[in-house]
């Protein structure tokens, strides 16, 4: 375990402040996946984002979004990005091998990022194949 998180709720948007919500947003799992990203990243404290993140993304009016969990939440980072997409808001999955946005470092995520595309519905369809 790298680090725990404090016992309070996590119905937060971290690093808020410093979101510019009239560009796209990248969500990602801890804070330090976020310092690393520097850019527009929200750090979801977990794998799934906050109520109160959720409303704040459908209040902004953001239209793109950039999912960046590490492997091993696949599976929670497809349900956000089928949720998003049905509602409209264009995603980018970022599907990250074996390090996460703070073991990569800043060059080697903004490389990975340039590779991803849109999240489509036929890779929705076969993520679920798969995962079965």
């Amino acid at each position: 375990m790298k680090y725990k998180n404090p016992p309070i709720s996590k119905n937060v948007i971290c690093f808020e402040s410093q979101v510019n919500w009239n560009e796209p947003i990248i969500l990602c799992e801890g804070v330090f996946d976020a310092i690393t990203i520097k850019r527009n990243a929200i750090p979801l404290l977990g794998k799934f984002p906050s109520r109160i993140l959720v409303e704040k993304i459908f209040m902004s009016g953001i239209s793109d979004i950039i999912i960046s969990l590490d492997n091993d939440a696949i599976n929670e980072a497809l349900k956000a990005a089928e949720y998003f997409r049905k509602n409209g808001i264009h995603v980018k999955m970022m599907y990250l091998k074996d390090k996460d946005a703070a073991d990569m470092g800043y060059e080697k995520f903004y490389e990975e990022l340039k590779k991803t595309k849109e999240f489509s519905p036929e890779e929705l369809l076969l993520n679920k194949i798969n995962s079965l």
